[in-house]
């Protein structure tokens, strides 16, 4: 390898503890690519890249359950989470569910009553003056959210109880999520916000160029990872560039 290319692979594994483990494919993938500019882009989104190990997770339940209990100043005895599953199969959703309530203190009021796994059953839990939160592990287009929310507003509005509140929770959320989120009128939070790999960091004129060159390197790559279809920039082609270690369910 030429020392140069090595001299920039090393300083990638050194500002991105994540990839070392990686540096293998990192390599082939640098040694695939066609031309420097799309090494240059690799490099860049690399570095943007936001990887949430378990220990940053175990900070980030932390900070949502002091949000949820501080700044919306919600309590147990009338506050109930629905992860957005429609049903009871895993998903992201349910698995943060089990992590988040281990951060809700029991000395406070907080049971196993207070989580749902998944939005059937809902019917159960509505009662006057409820706090409910919907949850999912990530905010990406905001259409899953919205229309989840959107369902589960006309249930509660049906349901003929009063005083209720609906609130949005996420571990991480894209920022081009967030007018979709505006439109509902509902509280929403999320702890990590991202920006598009590539709309959000390119001037505009230079955009086209880097998704074309993306598409590019897209063709040298693998189109499933552990089974799964990757779809082309993107699940909902919001091009995240965001991966959670614990989360992402095979």
């Amino acid at each position: 390898m030429d020392p140069a290319d090595f001299k920039v692979l090393l300083d990638i594994c050194d500002s991105c503890r994540w990839i070392k483990s990686e540096y293998e494919a990192l390599v082939r993938l640098w040694n695939d690519c066609s031309d420097d500019d799309a090494r240059e882009l690799i490099v860049d989104l690399i570095k943007r890249f936001k990887v949430l190990t378990s220990f940053e997770m175990t900070d980030i339940t932390k900070s949502i359950s002091r949000h949820v209990q501080d700044t919306w100043s919600l309590s147990a005895k009338n506050t109930l989470f629905f992860a957005v599953s429609d049903d009871y199969e895993s998903d992201g959703s349910q698995a943060f569910l089990q992590q988040l309530k281990n951060d809700f203190s029991p000395a406070a009021g907080w049971q196993e009553k207070n989580f749902r796994n998944s939005l059937k059953g809902y019917e159960a839990a509505f009662g006057n003056g409820k706090n409910y939160i919907l949850f999912d592990d990530f905010f990406g287009t905001g259409r899953t959210m919205e229309r989840q929310a959107n369902k589960f507003i006309e249930y509660v509005a049906a349901s003929g109880f009063q005083d209720n509140k609906i609130y949005l929770l996420a571990i991480a959320g894209m920022n081009s999520a967030k007018a979709r989120l505006d439109e509902l009128g509902l509280a929403y939070h999320s702890e990590v916000w991202l920006d598009r790999g590539i709309s959000d960091i390119y001037d505009e004129d230079v955009v086209d160029s880097k998704r074309k060159l993306m598409k590019s390197l897209e063709k040298i790559l693998g189109s499933r990872y552990n089974g799964q279809f990757l779809p082309s920039m993107g699940y909902g082609v919001f091009r995240s560039t965001f991966f959670n270690s614990q989360l992402q369910l095979p």
